[in-house]
């Protein structure tokens, strides 16, 4: 978005998705389905993504019914 100074990049998959509620019960990303997962993969990329100026969006893919993941960050 050249007006905004902003870039995004989306990924998305057809997997499972997150499972209804995960996101609002556990909004900083300290939440693992994974039996020996610790959560912290979402909270590092939110973190990482915060000390670039940007931010971290999740939600459900539209076209591939799974997860989809947007980092947007400045430009330059």
């Amino acid at each position: 978005d050249a007006t905004r100074g902003r870039v995004s990049v989306s990924v998305e998959d057809s997997g499972p998705g997150f499972a209804a509620g995960q996101l609002a019960a556990s909004p900083d990303g300290t939440a693992s389905r994974k039996p020996f997962g610790l959560g912290l993969g979402l909270r590092l990329c939110r973190e990482v993504a915060a000390q670039h100026g940007g931010n971290l969006e999740l939600g459900r893919s539209a076209a591939l019914r799974g997860a989809r993941a947007t980092i947007e960050l400045p430009v330059g």
